[in-house]
């Protein structure tokens, strides 16, 4: 319920602040080689042979006024496996490798309205060639947010895509840090997530968690700056990847939040309308690694 009052918050807020955009991202960091990641690669996507760490499924959406302008990703140190839209299909979606290892992607021309403006592009279907195997695309569609498109290259979803190699971030991956943390395992046939408070106190308590109190946990991590509808989206695309490494090979695993500078030594993000709109960024990046 303190989910439902806080999401139905922060939808009002976005709502009635119309010279804010506010740009919500969330992606998850696979730290261990342990699984083979499977990348879910559209037809056409920019690829790369997979590096020891990946970015899985980072996915953003906009929220605020309708506005054009150009989006870019920066990554510090590494590479994009999956990008959409595509950069290949238009002159103006830039993929840049920067002086150094930086490299960018940059979407030109971009155009984020709601579901009732005016436009050619309002009445093709969204999702029109952008499916993802693998990934529960229609899920992340469900978030009521702003309407991305991108003339270019013909693209219209819901939300901007990217995967990317995050190599460096976590020193070592089995060396699971103070704090919180998400624990799950297999009990009885089921997942069973248990929240540790203190990951340095062998005698900190250790709480059995429900789908619900996982979801509250997520969102406390996120600030609070994020939809009811982004949480679940996160939990409902990951749980598969839980239920595979948990109940079939039968692994624990920690879940656990990245701080601020990690997420900047992955990947920057940097929105410029073309209207006088202040812009906030409100981004969760989860590490899971094996225990």
């Amino acid at each position: 319920m303190r989910l439902l009052l806080a999401a139905a918050a922060i939808y009002s807020s976005l709502q009635g602040q119309d010279q804010t955009i506010r740009v919500h991202e969330w992606g998850v960091v696979l730290v261990d080689e342990v699984i083979p990641m499977a990348t879910g690669a559209p037809p056409g996507s920019m690829l790369e042979d997979p590096g020891p760490v990946l970015v899985d499924a980072p996915v953003i959406w906009f929220h605020g006024p309708d506005f054009t302008g150009t989006f870019s990703v920066e990554l510090q140190d590494g590479y994009f496996s999956v990008l959409l839209p595509n950069p290949f299909e238009a002159a103006d979606v830039l993929l840049d490798y920067r002086e150094g290892s930086s490299t960018l992607a940059r979407w030109n021309g971009l155009k984020c309205m709601s579901a009732d403006a005016e436009d050619e592009y309002l009445d093709i279907p969204v999702g029109d060639g952008t499916e993802v195997p693998g990934w529960d695309t229609n899920v992340w569609r469900r978030v009521p947010s702003l309407r991305v498109i991108h003339p270019g290259t013909g693209y219209r979803d819901s939300f901007i895509y990217y995967e990317c190699s995050a190599s460096g971030v976590v020193e070592d991956p089995y060396q699971l840090p103070e704090g919180e943390r998400i624990e799950v395992r297999e009990y009885l046939g089921e997942l069973m997530p248990v929240f540790i408070r203190d990951c340095s106190s062998a005698a900190s308590d250790r709480t059995p968690l429900s789908e619900e109190e996982v979801l509250e946990v997520l969102a406390r991590w996120g600030s609070g700056g994020f939809l009811e509808q982004e949480i679940r989206a996160l939990w409902s695309t990951w749980e598969p990847h839980l239920e595979t490494r948990c109940l079939e090979y039968g692994q624990a695993v920690a879940i656990y939040p990245l701080s601020p500078e990690q997420v900047e030594r992955i990947s920057s993000i940097t929105l410029q309308p073309d209207q006088p709109f202040d812009v906030e960024y409100s981004r969760l990046f989860l590490a899971i690694a094996s225990i």
